[in-house]
C-alpha cells in the first residue's frame, strides 16, 4: 500500500473499475482491481496505519437494484454477497427466516385449536372417582402406546405437510426440477425438521451457494438484502479516521461532480489548473452506457425503496471529514 494514491472502494457495479482503470492509465495508483487485497468491496472503512494512509479514498454507490443486476450480469452474485456483507450474515438471515415463519405456523395453528370444554362438578367428582378406582397395568400400558403411535403419527403427518407447502412453494416460485427450486426445498427440509441449531449449521452452509437466488428475478421475489447493501453504505456513510469522498455514479460523468472530484484526487500531485479540468474532460467523455438492466417487474419491487430515499436525499458529491476533526 505504500505510495498508493487513491483507494476505491464500493459495493460493485458502480464503475469503480473504470474509475480505477482510468486513474492507472494517467499514473495514479489504485488498490487491485481484482480485489485479492480485499479493499474494493470492504463492507466498512478499513484500517490504515498513518503512514501507509491513501491520499485520497473514494466511495462510489449507485441504485442498489442496478448493482444487483451488474453481479448476476456478470455470474458472480453469490461471491459478491459475500464480500460485502459476509457469509455470517447470509446465513443468518436464511435461519431467521426459516424459524421466525416456523414459529408463525405454530402460533396459528394454537390460535385454531378449540379451547377445552368447561368442568362442571359431576365431571370433577367422576374424574375423582376414576382416578381411585385402580386400573389394570396391562389396559394402562396398552393405552400409553397407542397414545405414542398416535402422538408419532400426527408429527410425522405434521411434517410431511409442511414439507409438501414447502415443495409447492418452491416449484411456484422456481417451476418444479430446477435446481434453485430443488436446493431451496432441501435448505427448507432441514429447518421444517428443526435442524437450525448451531450444531447443524454446516449441514444448511454446504446448500447456501445452490440455493442463491439463481436470477434478478427471483432476488426480488425472494425479499432479502441478501448482498447487505444497506449496512454497507451506512458504514461508508459514518466516516472514518479519514477523509473519504463519496460520489454517486449516476452524477459521476457530470462536469461539477467530476471537476470537484478530480480536484481532490490531484490535489496532493500539485497538478496546474489546465492539468486537472483536462483530466475532467477526459473523464467525463470516457462515459459508457450501463451495460446491466433492471426488469420492469424488479423495478417494482420495495426491498430497497428505504435506502434509494436516502441514496436520493444524499448529494452526488460529499466530502466526509476525518473523524474527530
Amino acid at each position: 500500500m505504500q505510495g498508493l494514491c487513491s483507494a476505491l472502494a464500493a459495493s460493485g457495479g458502480c464503475g469503480s473499475s473504470h474509475l480505477s482503470s482510468f486513474l492507472n492509465r494517467h499514473g495514479f495508483s489504485t488498490n487491485l482491481q481484482v480485489d485479492s487485497d480485499n479493499l474494493r468491496h470492504c463492507y466498512k472503512p478499513p484500517s490504515w496505519p498513518k503512514d501507509r494512509c491513501p491520499l485520497s479514498v473514494i466511495y462510489l454507490y449507485c441504485d442498489p437494484l442496478k448493482a444487483v443486476a451488474s453481479h448476476y450480469r456478470r455470474g458472480h452474485a453469490w461471491h459478491q454477497s459475500l464480500k460485502t456483507c459476509g457469509k455470517p450474515r447470509l446465513r443468518e438471515q436464511l435461519v431467521q427466516s426459516a424459524i421466525s415463519e416456523q414459529e408463525q405456523r405454530q402460533q396459528q395453528q394454537q390460535q385454531q385449536r378449540p379451547p377445552p370444554p368447561p368442568r362442571g362438578d359431576f365431571q370433577l367428582s367422576f374424574h375423582r372417582f376414576l382416578k381411585k378406582d385402580p386400573e389394570d397395568p396391562k389396559v394402562k400400558e396398552e393405552r400409553s402406546k397407542q397414545q405414542k403411535q398416535q402422538h408419532d403419527a400426527t408429527i410425522q403427518q405434521q411434517r410431511k405437510d409442511k414439507e409438501k407447502r414447502a415443495e409447492e412453494e418452491a416449484k411456484r416460485k422456481c417451476g418444479p426440477g430446477s435446481v434453485w427450486a430443488n436446493a431451496h426445498l432441501a435448505l427448507r427440509k432441514l429447518f421444517v425438521h428443526g435442524l437450525y441449531g448451531s450444531d447443524s449449521l454446516w449441514i444448511a452452509e454446504g446448500w447456501m451457494l445452490m440455493a442463491f437466488p439463481p436470477s434478478l428475478e427471483a432476488y426480488c421475489e425472494l425479499g432479502i438484502d441478501l448482498f447487505g447493501l444497506q449496512d454497507h453504505f451506512h458504514n461508508w456513510r459514518a466516516g472514518a479516521d479519514y477523509e473519504i469522498l463519496m460520489v454517486r455514479y449516476e452524477h459521476i460523468f457530470d462536469a461539477p461532480v467530476a471537476r470537484a472530484m478530480f480536484w481532490r484526487i490531484c490535489a496532493p500531485k500539485n497538478l496546474t489548473t489546465a492539468q486537472v479540468e483536462e483530466l475532467a474532460a477526459q473523464w467525463i467523455s470516457s462515459k459508457k452506457d450501463r451495460l446491466s438492466k433492471v426488469p420492469d417487474a424488479c423495478c417494482k419491487s420495495s426491498m430497497y425503496s428505504k435506502l434509494q430515499e436516502e441514496m436520493d436525499q444524499t448529494p452526488p458529491f460529499v466530502v466526509l471529514p476525518k473523524l474527530g476533526s
